[in-house]
């Protein structure tokens, strides 16, 4: 019973990053007009998380929100080359969003899990959902501040015309 109800919530997770993916690239390849890069990482990681907090009931499902993250970072790459807008699959910038990720979702799902027990534990787990949302985006933004150079970083076009 337990090993299909983290398989469930896993698909959820994969399926999950998927979609907000698509969503994101058309979102992208179709907004009329500029909006600064922060504001974007804050919509996104916010609107991306959104169907994980309704599949997410126990602490220790929060760490599948590393796996969709690295879907959803990956989904994107992939979409955006398929929509002709060229960009570079790398290991390490989804490394970093999927870590960021993870910990706004452990939180999420902490949040939740002590909400069915008692009022007190509630509050301090919105609490922690809303640090562990400005901790992921001060990662996230830091990261693409001060990390220009993109490292190990894969072309997702060649690599499956080779396949």
């Amino acid at each position: 019973m337990v090993r299909t109800d983290v398989a469930t919530k896993l698909m959820l997770s994969i399926a999950s990053g998927v979609a907000m993916a698509l969503y994101f690239t058309l979102f992208y390849s179709y907004l009329p007009f500029e909006i600064p890069q922060n504001y974007m990482l804050a919509l996104e990681l916010f609107i991306v998380s959104l169907p994980f907090y309704f599949f997410l009931v126990n602490t220790e499902d929060g760490l599948l929100g590393v796996a969709g993250g690295f879907v959803y970072t990956f989904s994107r790459t992939l979409f955006s080359n398929i929509l002709g807008e060229y960009s570079l699959f790398c290991i390490f910038d989804a490394f970093i969003f999927s870590i960021a990720f993870g910990i706004y979702t452990t939180a999420m799902a902490f949040q939740k899990e002590n909400a069915m027990k008692e009022a007190k534990l509630s509050m301090v787990g919105s609490v922690s959902v809303i640090l562990a949302f400005f901790v992921a985006l001060f990662m996230l933004i830091v990261y693409n501040t001060y990390f220009v150079n993109k490292y190990m970083c894969v072309d997702l076009l060649r690599w499956f015309e080779f396949c």
